[in-house]
């Protein structure tokens, strides 16, 4: 009996020790897949994986991300990988550590980061797409038109940021969905209304569509949108607009004809000029 005993006293502190080894040290986890790994790509898919695919620890997960992050280009292409691949739980933290490692980018943005951030969105979920968008936006991502847009069919809480991202790229193919953003949802009005206005004729073309519109708060988002970027392509529209809705309001208004007569008087300054140039025939 007092073997027994004895023995179960020494095995228990002989149990916690073996418990405690077993515990994986972060850096130790994540030194040890760089090593087996070799090349720096190679390594750069294997902290991918120790953090999103492999099951790994939360704080061994965490420690890998924040090495693949000071990768920068060379991670990059493990990161696009990880936007498509990794499960829902950790969309939102794959465009975290593609945002962070674009920052330890010292040249030009890598070939594929943009792509990357367009699968965050293409496969995201919504807080992935809240990251991503607004990135794409800055960057003028051309190519993520479609998958912005997209999501923000899907997704009414992400189009915000969408009709923001698509007004800063400035590619007339979001002009059709702008343009229902304009005239549909009264939360996205404005928004919409500016990002057409950064779409040049095409946009300026649908804005002026809209200050005809039955609904007064479209056609002030509109016309007050148009005033700043208007061209004397423009001036009858604004001039319409003043003459047919001045109880819109007055200030807009006031506003609307002293756009229209500044075009008209450098439309004159223009004409003025170029006959003086032609010379007498």
């Amino acid at each position: 009996m007092r073997r027994f005993v004895l023995v179960a006293f020494v095995g228990i502190p002989l149990l916690l020790g073996l418990a405690r080894a077993s515990e994986t040290d972060p850096d130790r986890a994540v030194e040890q897949a760089k090593a087996a790994a070799g090349a720096i790509p190679e390594q750069a898919n294997a902290l991918m994986r120790l953090a999103w695919l492999d099951g790994a620890p939360d704080a061994v997960r965490q420690r890998a991300r924040k090495e693949l992050a000071v990768f920068g280009e060379h991670g990059m292409d493990a990161l696009w990988k990880a936007a498509v691949e990794a499960p829902p739980a950790y969309k939102a933290e794959v465009v975290e550590t593609l945002l962070a490692a674009s920052r330890s980018v010292t040249g030009g943005i890598p070939p594929s980061y943009l792509p990357a951030l367009e699968d965050g969105v293409w496969f995201g979920t919504r807080d992935a797409r809240l990251l991503a968008i607004p990135e794409l936006g800055r960057r003028r991502s051309f190519a993520s038109v479609l998958p912005i847009i997209d999501a923000a069919v899907e997704d009414p809480e992400v189009a915000p940021v969408a009709v923001a991202a698509l007004g800063r790229i400035g590619d007339p193919r979001a002009r059709f969905y702008l343009s229902r953003a304009l005239t549909g949802d009264p939360r996205l009005r404005d928004r919409a209304a500016v990002a057409l206005s950064q779409l040049g004729g095409e946009g300026r073309a649908l804005l002026k569509s809209a200050m005809t519109s039955p609904e007064k708060d479209v056609r002030l988002a509109a016309v007050r949108s148009l005033l700043p970027v208007a061209t004397d392509e423009d001036v009858t529209a604004l001039h319409e607009y003043a003459a047919l809705h001045e109880d819109d309001d007055p200030k807009t208004c006031a506003a609307v004809r002293e756009a229209a007569l500044r075009l008209e008087r450098l439309i004159e300054t223009r004409q003025a000029e170029e006959s003086a140039a032609s010379g007498p025939r």
